[in-house]
């Protein structure tokens, strides 16, 4: 059922309340995720890069001239396709028939965990997409039936508060954040683990698409210069990298011009996002503060967090040997380290300053950088504690207590970026949507993107429009794990191509 309580989904967080206090003192394992090669593509922070890197980015496999099935973009809707297609019931394709062509080196586009931060241990900072609301069911059960990751609320104690009801993140060890990208990192795990060779290729960014000798077939071409031909492919691309591509494309010269008109109807507006990572959580650890919002303009630096919204991890007891025990939720007033997001915001350019390149989201600070960076983590500070210089004083806390912090993580999404650009919303007419999921009629070509999805900048956009293509293209059933009346309404429903 899409309104599933909080003790079905958020299983830890539940069992714990449950339990006699000294219960939290046991050391509880996290469930393994369904597939021994997952890891591989997690996002890792890279200190002598300034970046991250997934570790299967790092291998150079040598790519296959020919691809029974490519998928170019490792976000949502391309793993999720593919997944389908090759792991899931449909299974029309062998895992080894599979492509996933990456520009990056990592996986995820806009849904972008970060691991391996310094001081942080296992903890996940996702500066990009980071939950599903429990009534998109796609994203829901995929997650929750089909690849069975633990879960738990976005609000704190699932107090509703996320657009009408309760929201969820993938959920670590202590009922925290384990990254929005672990779903896509799964499903990637599941192909590469049964397909043989590689299926996943990184730093592939696609410049062209152009008819092959085999009717049907195209020609991928890569930045890098490697070309692959395909018998069916499906772009996982924002609007800038569609619009990128060579002009000889096919999306261009053999669509119709409605499809071409069509691909630029997405709008949209550059975001950051911005964490304040403290050993000591002090709004969590002396105010209490574990849910709402916050907000400043009026100084050197704006805010516009959540105080629900960051990672805590919280010392509950120690083991006979001395280690600390972490507690399966977030307490408050307790031993907590954790991050606090001081900004999300679409809109003000403000936190640009700080990329080191357009083609890299990611920017870490840390105080021993350079003056610059300690001289920003020291006015952020200064601006968070005056902000809350009443909730202190009620507390009888001296501000001037509090340590900085040890670490500012920002992520910038421009709306101009071609492989990692803010979310865009796409605002032609259901006839439109239709034209784009095959733009191309004479050739296995589609298109599932958030920038052309079903539910703005949220994934379960994407999801659904390579679902619709799944069922109207290829004859593909309903998933076996999804309920059919939603399935019925949000994709059964859709229109196909009204043109034919």
């Amino acid at each position: 059922s899409a309104q599933g309580s909080c003790c079905t989904r958020n299983r830890f967080t539940c069992a714990a309340a449950s339990m006699a206090s000294v219960a939290l003192l046991i050391a509880v394992a996290l469930p393994a995720a369904s597939a021994v090669g997952h890891a591989a593509f997690g996002s890792r922070w890279r200190p002598d890069w300034g970046d991250v890197m997934a570790p299967a980015a790092a291998q150079t496999p040598e790519v296959p001239e020919h691809c029974r099935l490519a998928v170019v973009g490792a976000g949502w809707g391309g793993t999720y396709f593919a997944w389908r297609l090759s792991i899931d019931d449909a299974t029309l394709f062998n895992p080894s028939d599979v492509c996933v062509f990456e520009a990056n080196n990592r996986v995820g586009g806009r849904i972008f965990s970060v691991r391996d931060l310094p001081g942080m241990g296992d903890m996940a900072i996702d500066v990009g997409g980071y939950r599903f609301k429990e009534g998109d069911l796609l994203p829901a059960q995929l997650v929750w039936d089909a690849l069975k990751l633990p879960t738990a609320c976005y609000d704190y104690n699932c107090s509703a508060q996320c657009e009408g009801g309760n929201c969820y993140v993938i959920k670590d060890a202590y009922g925290n954040n384990a990254g929005y990208a672990t779903p896509i990192e799964t499903m990637l795990g599941q192909i590469e683990d049964e397909g043989e060779g590689q299926q996943v290729f990184f730093g592939k960014q696609l410049t062209g698409i152009y008819p092959a000798q085999v009717p049907r077939h195209v020609t991928l071409r890569f930045s890098d210069g490697t070309r692959v031909t395909a018998g069916r492919v499906l772009l996982n691309l924002p609007e800038p990298a569609l619009e990128s591509l060579d002009k000889g494309s096919i999306v261009f010269t053999h669509s119709r011009r409605l499809v071409r008109k069509s691909l630029a109807k997405v709008s949209s507006k550059p975001a950051a996002k911005v964490y304040a990572y403290y050993e000591d959580a002090w709004w969590s650890s002396k105010l209490g503060l574990m849910e709402g919002y916050f907000s400043s303009s009026g100084g050197s630096i704006p805010l516009a967090g959540r105080y629900h919204d960051g990672p805590l991890k919280c010392v509950v007891g120690h083991t006979i040997s001395g280690d600390p025990v972490y507690s399966q939720k977030k307490i408050p007033f307790s031993n907590c380290s954790g991050a606090l997001e001081v900004y999300y915001n679409f809109g003000d350019t403000f936190f640009q300053q700080f990329m080191t390149s357009k083609l890299r989201p990611l920017t870490v600070l840390f105080p021993n950088d350079n003056r610059n960076a300690s001289d920003f983590i020291g006015r952020l500070h200064t601006t968070l504690m005056n902000h809350h210089a009443h909730e202190f004083k009620k507390a009888g806390i001296k501000p001037a207590s509090i340590n900085e912090p040890s670490m500012v993580i920002i992520s910038n999404w421009l709306a101009e970026a071609v492989d990692t650009p803010s979310c865009g919303v796409f605002w032609g007419d259901e006839r439109m949507h239709a034209l784009i999921r095959t733009p191309a009629p004479a050739f296995d070509l589609h298109v599932a993107d958030v920038d052309y999805g079903y539910s703005g900048c949220w994934a379960a956009g994407s999801l659904i429009a390579a679902e619709k293509i799944l069922q109207a293209e290829l004859g593909v059933s309903k998933p076996a794990w999804l309920e059919k009346s939603w399935y019925d309404e949000k994709i059964l429903s859709l229109p196909v191509d009204l043109m034919v």
